[in-house]
């Protein structure tokens, strides 16, 4: 009889302290640029929803990978930054564009000089045409083929400066595991992937830096002698929407949040369907929140990637939460 009071006392007690006893959840946060304000609301709606305590760790790639550190260290500047930081961080490094096109003006020069020489306008167009062959090919091997590090069209001093300002130097013991994914430039498939919470700051800075560094965009990222790029590269190996660092390293972790990017008819339908392969295998449960618009805009998806103003930062924000908002009622974890 004691025995049994003492554990309704017990039991009592432990609710009336609030104990937590929900399982918990991960969070998986993909790539893509400017999109990733979208992510940002999502957040807010699991703080709203009283889940976000849950989450004990979360893997991002690039931008998701940018948003993993805030929300897991400073949440509450996740917001200030993409209202009125990241728009300047997809500033153009105007050295670089003006050494650009003062090639494309001296390929011109010459190929008018050739014409003018020789009284044959189709020779100074082919001499042109194939110099500008010649310098997409060669950016090409740079950018695809080289380990050797490059210069982006994004000024990326920009990107450092933000998360230096946004990020605390110490992360607290109690804050979630955080996981970040970059590509080993020049490679086939060669991802790394980087648990932050114990990396000194500068390090930790210059691996989401790597993690982000979409090619040609920014600048690539040397770390331990080898040079790293946009951890979605996925044409090359990459892995935009980084599930497996959880699946294999919090295996206690049976529910996770994985946000896509790209809306139902933009997906990438291989990586959707490996994932959920992969967490099928685990006995781990997805839950997926897709943006419900076409978020990427014109150019095959890239002008969301580029467009960072705080007007489609705000509208992202929004659409995040509302999206969030009804998937997790769906899946059953926000009432």
């Amino acid at each position: 009889m004691k025995t049994m009071l003492f554990s309704v006392l017990v039991a009592v007690a432990t609710i009336g302290l609030g104990q937590e006893t929900s399982p918990p959840l991960a969070l998986v946060l993909s790539g893509g640029g400017a999109k990733g304000a979208y992510e940002v609301g999502v957040w807010q709606e699991l703080q709203a929803a009283g889940i976000a305590p849950r989450v004990t760790a979360i893997s991002g790639t690039s931008v998701g990978a940018i948003n993993a550190a805030l929300f897991a260290t400073r949440p509450e500047a996740a917001e200030t930054l993409w209202l009125e930081n990241m728009e300047e961080v997809f500033t153009l490094n105007t050295n670089r564009v003006a050494e650009s096109l003062q090639k494309t003006v001296d390929d011109a020069s010459r190929a008018v000089a050739i014409a003018e020489e020789t009284g044959e306008d189709w020779k100074g167009v082919a001499s042109f045409l194939l110099a500008t062959l010649v310098r997409v090919a060669g950016d090409y091997a740079e950018t695809v083929g080289s380990d050797a590090p490059r210069e982006g069209y994004v000024d990326s001093s920009k990107l450092a400066a933000a998360l230096e300002g946004a990020l605390p130097k110490e992360w607290t013991d109690g804050a979630p595991a955080v996981y970040a994914t970059a590509f080993e430039k020049g490679s086939i498939k060669q991802t790394a992937t980087w648990r932050l919470n114990d990396e000194p700051h500068e390090r930790r800075v210059k691996m989401l830096r790597a993690s982000a560094a979409i090619p040609l965009g920014f600048d690539t990222v040397e770390i331990d002698g080898k040079t790293y790029v946009d951890g979605g590269w996925e044409s090359r190996g990459g892995d935009n929407v980084p599930l497996e660092p959880i699946l294999e390293k919090h295996p206690e972790i049976k529910t996770v949040v994985v946000v896509y990017l790209d809306d139902e008819k933009h997906l990438n339908k291989d990586r959707f369907a490996k994932n959920r392969a992969l967490a099928d295998a685990a006995n781990v449960r997805l839950v997926e929140i897709v943006p419900s618009e076409n978020i990427g805009g014109a150019f095959g998806g890239w002008q969301g990637v580029f467009d960072a103003s705080p007007e489609t930062a705000r509208h992202l924000i929004e659409l995040g939460r509302s999206d969030a908002r009804r998937k997790l009622k769906e899946a059953g974890l926000a009432k």
